[in-house]
């Protein structure tokens, strides 16, 4: 069903009816998709996965305050370039990184890489350290961004 896991997005979209919304891979860094995502960080209070141009978009438009205030449960999923142009400084560890984002943000952050790292504001960060390079590929986020969401948009007795 196409209409389940993608929607015509605009400023007017009721994405209260969604159980969780994905936002950034593919939609680019404009005015337009700056207006949404600050509608979903004010509006919307389930859960959003925000990842590339959603990313790019936060960075650019200086969202962190929106995500910071916002009443959804957000996860942020970044690869290093993603996280850089977050957080403008790098810091020297890839544990810190999230750990950094986390605070800035506000969300759950997942940094993809060579162990995965998910960091959440005032709590222990935990390293994946299973997998393979497979994921690490261009446009990875065809897998990653709904294999994050699906278990967050499923009701509990699944």
């Amino acid at each position: 069903l196409p209409e389940a896991i993608c929607v015509l997005r605009s400023p007017e979209t009721d994405f209260g009816i969604y159980d969780a919304v994905a936002v950034g891979p593919g939609i680019g860094v404009d005015a337009e998709n700056t207006q949404i995502i600050r509608k979903i960080l004010k509006e919307y209070k389930k859960t959003v996965v925000i990842d590339a141009d959603g990313l790019n978009t936060v960075a650019a438009a200086d969202l962190f305050e929106d995500m910071r205030t916002s009443s959804a449960d957000i996860v942020i999923t970044p690869h290093m370039g993603e996280a850089a142009r977050l957080l403008d400084i790098m810091p020297a560890g890839r544990e810190e990184i999230a750990e950094k984002l986390s605070e800035l943000t506000g969300a759950a952050a997942v940094l993809k890489g060579a162990g995965t790292i998910v960091a959440s504001a005032g709590e222990k960060s935990y390293t994946n350290t299973t997998g393979n390079p497979g994921i690490s590929r261009m446009a990875s986020w065809i897998i990653s961004t709904p294999v994050t969401i699906w278990p967050m948009s499923c009701p509990s007795s699944v």
